[in-house]
């Protein structure tokens, strides 16, 4: 049971971190390429395929049919590539937080794609129960830092509950960080987008059309996903680490009745 609950644990993260935030990141680049009209064919080729929302929306409907498993394998290897490119920059790019950050500071970091994270691992009104459930996975009955207890404490929960919630919030954090740094690449890849068809406009650039109002739309719309899922990012991180103290000294403490009460505790996400 705990072989097949790890697979899935596995798999959901390979969905949720990597496949979603791909598929993700091909959108949004298909939709920036439309808001640029034929500015594409202007600078690189007259082959350049000129995209709209129509014929995006055409192609993602013949992709999910029989006929379309040719462009759907090139497209998932895509998205997998891609999900992964993002996870790696999103991993180092986060930026530790002493205090409660403000709105505007939280979009200011995350449009500079430094995500703000915590800078603690868990609550503070949670240290009496981390420093109880520290010193009992402890082998010298000190506590452990956080280094040494999380990797102990998470296979510590894997052996004794078969609801935990540590892959929830784990893969929570996870995809609305990387959305967050997706957000921020559109927002500035819109702004040079709208400054080349100004600058193109201006020097008279014959038989030039863009999609104006997509990209305004794009530049508010991108900012606002950015300034949404960062906070998502900071909450799901902390109650990450939430949930991995809670969890073992409710495993520790309570092993028959630990499992069971899983159930009324995901009300709370």
């Amino acid at each position: 049971m705990n072989e097949l609950a790890g697979k899935i644990t596995n798999f959901s993260y390979e969905v949720f971190g990597i496949i979603i935030p791909g598929a993700v990141i091909t959108l949004f680049l298909g939709i920036w390429l439309a808001s640029l009209g034929n500015i594409p064919v202007i600078l690189v080729s007259d082959d350049f395929p000129i995209l709209t929302i129509t014929s995006i929306t055409d192609l993602i409907n013949r992709t999910f049919t029989d006929k379309g498993f040719g462009i759907l394998v090139p497209l998932f290897l895509s998205w997998y590539m891609l999900g992964h490119i993002t996870q790696w920059f999103s991993r180092s790019s986060s930026t530790p937080s002493e205090e409660r950050t403000t709105s505007t500071n939280r979009i200011v970091c995350a449009l500079k794609l430094k995500p703000i994270r915590p800078s603690e691992n868990y609550s503070k009104e949670l240290e009496s129960i981390f420093l109880e459930a520290s010193k009992r996975l402890s082998t010298t009955g000190e506590p452990l830092p956080w280094s040494q207890f999380y990797p102990v404490a998470k296979n510590f929960i894997a052996r004794h509950s078969t609801n935990s919630l540590l892959s929830t919030y784990q893969n929570k954090y996870t995809l609305h960080r990387s959305i967050t740094i997706i957000s921020a690449l559109l927002f500035w890849l819109d702004l040079a987008g709208i400054f080349l068809t100004l600058l193109l406009d201006h020097i008279g650039t014959p038989g030039l059309y863009t999609n104006l109002p997509l990209q305004l739309a794009l530049v508010l719309f991108s900012a606002f996903l950015a300034w949404g899922f960062s906070g998502g990012f900071e909450f799901n991180w902390k109650m990450f680490g939430n949930t991995v103290v809670t969890e073992t000294y409710s495993n520790i403490h309570f092993p028959k009745t630990g499992n069971t009460k899983q159930d009324e505790r995901s009300s709370d996400t």
